[in-house]
C-alpha cells in the first residue's frame, strides 16, 4: 500500500487577530513551507468578543485594539508578498459578522496601503450578495496602489455551506492571495482549505470506501480543531502552530515557538477538553477518537495522529454535555500596597489575624459558605502588594465579607502607620462557573 502523500500545510500565527505572534519564527516556517511545492496559507480568526473590546454590541473598535489588529495584519500581509502564501482571515462574530468583516476589510485596506503592496482580495460574506470592480491598474512609474477585487456571496452561517461558498469562490479565483470571510464557526476556513486541496488534488472521496471516506473528513476536523486555537496544544503553549494534512487523513501538528514542543499527552488532551466538544452537528457527525493514536515524530516538536473518525450520529443516539459546577462560584477580590519595614517583615501573622478578625464579624455566615485567601507579592522587597480573594456560595455572602476584610485590613495597616495604602474601590462580585 502506497504511503500517504501531503496535501496542504496551514500555519496559524495565533489564535486571534490582534494577540500578536513571532513574526521571526512564522517567517521561517514559511520559507520551509513555500519550498515543499504542497499549497500551504496562513489562516486565522478574527473574534472581537474575545478581546472584551466591545466590538460585539456595537460597529467600531477602540484604537488601542485596533492598532494591534493593524499590526498583525501588515505583518501577515508582508509575508504574503515575501513567500507568495495566502491568508485566509476569517471573522468569526457571533454578533454582526457583516460589521466585522467590514471593519477588518477596511484594516487589510489601510495595511496594503501602508505596505505598498497590491493582492488579489476575495471577500465572502454572509447573507449580502455585492461586486466590486477593481480599480484601474497602476503605471509601472508610480508607486503601487491597493488592488480590491472585491467578490461577495451569500453565505449561510452553517458549517457545510460555509465550505461550499469558500470552495466556488475560491475556485472561481484561484489566484486569490487574501481571502476574508465571514462565519460564526472558527472552523470553517480550516475545514475549507484542507477540502479545495484534496479537491485540486485529486484526493476526493470519489472511488473511495465509506472507511476512507469517514478518515479523511475526521483527519480534517481534527486537525481544524487543534489549530484555530494556535498554539494551545503545545507545551509549553505559544502563539501559533502549523499542520500538515495528509491523503488518508492523518495529519503532523507542531508549535510556531521555538522553546515549545507538542507531545503526544498535549494533543491527545486538548481534543479532549470540555469546550471541545467531539459533536458538531453542523457537520453532520461527532469525532470517533477511541482508534486514534498519537506519536511523536524524531524532532520531539511534531506530533503524527493517525485513526481519527467522522462517525455519523444516529437519531436514536443521545449526547449531552456534562457540565461542572464550582463548590463556591461568587469570586471578589480587593488589592493593597504596603510599603512599611514593619509589616512588610511580618506580613503573614499580620493577614492570619486579619482573617480570624473576619470570621468573628460574620458569626451567621455558614464557615463552609466563605472563604478568604491572600496572595502576597513582592516579598523581601521594600514594597509589597496585597491580594484578598474572597469566594463564597451567593452574590450577598461575597459583597459582604469582601467589605469587611477590605475594612479589616485597611484599618489593621493604616492605624499603625502611614505605609499603607488600601483604595476605597468599587467592590465587584463575578459569578464563576466551571465547565467538566
Amino acid at each position: 500500500m502506497a504511503s500517504a502523500e501531503p496535501v496542504c500545510h496551514i500555519i496559524t500565527p495565533v489564535s486571534n487577530l490582534g494577540y500578536g505572534f513571532d513574526n521571526i519564527g512564522v517567517n521561517h516556517l514559511l520559507r520551509q513551507l513555500a519550498a515543499s511545492g504542497r499549497p500551504t496559507a496562513m489562516i486565522l480568526n478574527s473574534c472581537f468578543e474575545e478581546t472584551g473590546s466591545g466590538a460585539a454590541v456595537r460597529v467600531g473598535l477602540p484604537q488601542g485594539h485596533r492598532a494591534s489588529c493593524l499590526r498583525d495584519i501588515r505583518r501577515l500581509l508582508r509575508c504574503v508578498g515575501t513567500h507568495g502564501v495566502p491568508l485566509i482571515l476569517n471573522s468569526s462574530s457571533t454578533k454582526a459578522p457583516e460589521d466585522h468583516l467590514d471593519l477588518v476589510a477596511e484594516m487589510v485596506q489601510e495595511a496594503v496601503t501602508q505596505n505598498s503592496q497590491d493582492f488579489k482580495l476575495v471577500t465572502i460574506e454572509n447573507n449580502t450578495e455585492q461586486q466590486k470592480t477593481p480599480p484601474g491598474n497602476t503605471p509601472a512609474q508610480s508607486s503601487p496602489s491597493p488592488s480590491t477585487h472585491l467578490k461577495r456571496s451569500a453565505c449561510p452561517c452553517t458549517i457545510g455551506v460555509c465550505v461550499q461558498a469558500f470552495l466556488k469562490k475560491a475556485e472561481a479565483n484561484p489566484d486569490f492571495e487574501v481571502l476574508l470571510s465571514s462565519s460564526t464557526s472558527r472552523l470553517v476556513p480550516f475545514i475549507a482549505f484542507t477540502s479545495l486541496c484534496l479537491k485540486n488534488a485529486h484526493k476526493t472521496t470519489l472511488g473511495q470506501t465509506q472507511a476512507q471516506t469517514a478518515s479523511i473528513r475526521g483527519g480534517i476536523l481534527h486537525l481544524a480543531k487543534i489549530l484555530e486555537e494556535g498554539g494551545v496544544s503545545a507545551i509549553p503553549r505559544c502563539a501559533g502552530a502549523v499542520g500538515t494534512l495528509f491523503s488518508d487523513g492523518s495529519f503532523e501538528v507542531s508549535p510556531v515557538g521555538a522553546r515549545s514542543q507538542c507531545t503526544s499527552i498535549s494533543v491527545a488532551s486538548y481534543i479532549l477538553q470540555p469546550k471541545s466538544r467531539l459533536a458538531v452537528p453542523e457537520v453532520g457527525g461527532a469525532l470517533d477518537l477511541r482508534q486514534a493514536s498519537y506519536q511523536t515524530l524524531e524532532d520531539n516538536r511534531t506530533v503524527k495522529v493517525r485513526g481519527t473518525i467522522l462517525r455519523r450520529v444516529g437519531e436514536s443516539e443521545k449526547w449531552f454535555e456534562a457540565q461542572a459546577r464550582l463548590q463556591r462560584p461568587y469570586r471578589s477580590i480587593y488589592l493593597g500596597r504596603i510599603t512599611d519595614a514593619l509589616l512588610t517583615s511580618a506580613i503573614d501573622r499580620l493577614l492570619h489575624r486579619i482573617k480570624g478578625y473576619v470570621q468573628a464579624q460574620q458569626p451567621h455566615f455558614p464557615a463552609d459558605s466563605w472563604d478568604l485567601s491572600f496572595h502576597v507579592f513582592g516579598r523581601r522587597t521594600p514594597e509589597v502588594v496585597v491580594a484578598g480573594e474572597i469566594t463564597a456560595n451567593s452574590r450577598d455572602i461575597a459583597r459582604a465579607m469582601t467589605e469587611i476584610s477590605r475594612m479589616a485590613t485597611r484599618l489593621a495597616c493604616g492605624l499603625q502607620n502611614r505605609g499603607a495604602e488600601w483604595p476605597d474601590s468599587q467592590i465587584v462580585v463575578l459569578a464563576v462557573e466551571g465547565d467538566g
